[in-house]
């Protein structure tokens, strides 16, 4: 996918959204018009099957002597295996991000001030080996089973918070795709983060508190160190015919604080910095108009990268 000039004129990647993806209706993301710094990235997430975009060191397969990564046959395997001496190895990996498709039905518990909402979806995990010039090096996919809470259906909401995501089960995709991961170095592979299940290291993205991304608004508060502002999250949405309405947090006791150092990159949520912005949910309003309660599609979107190897770390996207 090439990329698109924003409202400001500048050239930003854009990208795909959920099952409908492969249609000309296709959801996108957008890149802030104010702001070069922040791809709020479903960026190359095309999730639909069939639909997902290649990388080269991920996908070839044409038995050509310059041909750069996988020439064995394998769609799973990023690597050279040609025995040619113009064959390059495959990119090595340096960040990673995060996006999520979503489709909620209402519980029959579920009513006003107090909804309920039954939620299955997948999740990826993108990795990348330049994030600036858009160079992804393969995925890994889990299929996931949820229930959202909103009101008082809430367990022990967080202060000011408007509701909770909870991930009640996981199962991994495979490697069915073309772009595929492999099986990834301990050092970059993140996929615990959703599937684990240590008590030691929880799975920060297993639960998840939802914020209105209005109340960062009316509140002028920063999402990100940098000068992230909620206005400028709403805006760029809006400018993509894209409603986005929650923002989605992280506790700081999990593996994304404590090693990746989030907090250098996003601005906690209260005083007492037990909630850190992770993503955006959105929604489609011309297929989803009153999804409030992440009933129907809806999506997130990460707002930061994951450095990964020997340094981890977070970073705002480019």
């Amino acid at each position: 996918m090439q990329p698109q000039p924003s409202s400001a004129g500048a050239s930003s990647p854009l990208l795909a959204g959920t099952a409908a993806i492969c249609s000309s209706t296709a959801m996108r993301t957008f890149v802030p018009s104010a702001r070069s710094l922040t791809w709020l990235l479903t960026v190359l997430m095309l999730v639909g099957p069939g639909c997902s975009e290649q990388h080269p060191a991920a996908a070839d397969d044409d038995d050509s002597a310059a041909s750069i990564g996988d020439d064995d046959d394998s769609a799973t395997n990023i690597g050279d295996d040609d025995d040619s001496a113009a064959s390059q190895p495959a990119p090595s990996i340096r960040f990673v991000t995060f996006a999520a498709t979503m489709t909620g039905t209402p519980e029959a518990s579920s009513q006003d001030g107090a909804e309920s909402t039954l939620v299955e979806g997948q999740f990826q995990f993108i990795y990348w080996s330049d994030i600036d010039s858009a160079d992804i090096v393969c995925r890994q996919r889990f299929s996931f089973d949820a229930v959202a809470r909103f009101g008082a259906a809430q367990a022990s909401p967080c202060e000011g918070c408007g509701g909770q995501l909870s991930i009640m089960a996981v199962s991994s995709d495979g490697g069915l795709q073309d772009d595929s991961c492999p099986v990834l170095d301990e050092s970059v592979d993140l996929s615990f983060l959703l599937s684990g299940n240590d008590v030691t290291t929880p799975a920060d993205f297993r639960e998840l508190s939802l914020v209105e991304l209005s109340r960062f608004v009316d509140g002028d508060i920063l999402i990100g160190r940098a000068g992230l502002g909620a206005e400028e999250i709403r805006q760029g949405y809006l400018d993509s015919g894209l409603d986005a309405y929650w923002i989605a947090m992280v506790g700081a006791e999990g593996w994304l604080d404590g090693s990746a150092a989030l907090t250098k990159a996003a601005s906690p949520w209260n005083s007492s910095n037990e909630l850190i912005p992770m993503f955006v949910a959105y929604r489609n309003p011309q297929h989803n108009p009153h999804g409030w309660a992440l009933d129907g599609d809806c999506f997130l979107a990460t707002l930061w990268a994951v450095r990964v190897g020997e340094f981890p770390g977070t970073t705002p996207l480019p």
